[in-house]
């Protein structure tokens, strides 16, 4: 897992070719403190969750809920509809 403040990238050990890449939409703080992920391998498909913290200076600047909600995760993400994300802004 190699995360910036502007993208991620998912691979496998030795393998060249990622599983996951990408642009994020916005900014992330990849050392914030809510940082972590695993991975499930029993599962099938293998299930990985990851968390990270949006960007604080994004943070700080918003004066509204709704504007902190990420429309899509990626930049080239088509944009998620209205009320598909959790309340507490675990988007």
């Amino acid at each position: 897992v190699e995360i910036t403040a502007t993208s991620l990238r998912i691979g496998t050990v030795g393998d060249t070719d990622p599983i996951i890449e990408g642009t994020f939409d916005r900014k992330v703080d990849p050392n914030g403190e809510n940082y972590s992920w695993f991975l499930i391998p029993e599962e099938v498909p293998p299930i990985m969750e990851l968390t990270v913290d949006k960007d604080a200076s994004e943070v700080y600047q918003t004066y509204s809920y709704g504007t902190l909600l990420w429309p899509r995760l990626f930049n080239d993400d088509i944009p998620l509809g209205e009320g598909l994300f959790e309340a507490d802004l675990t988007d």
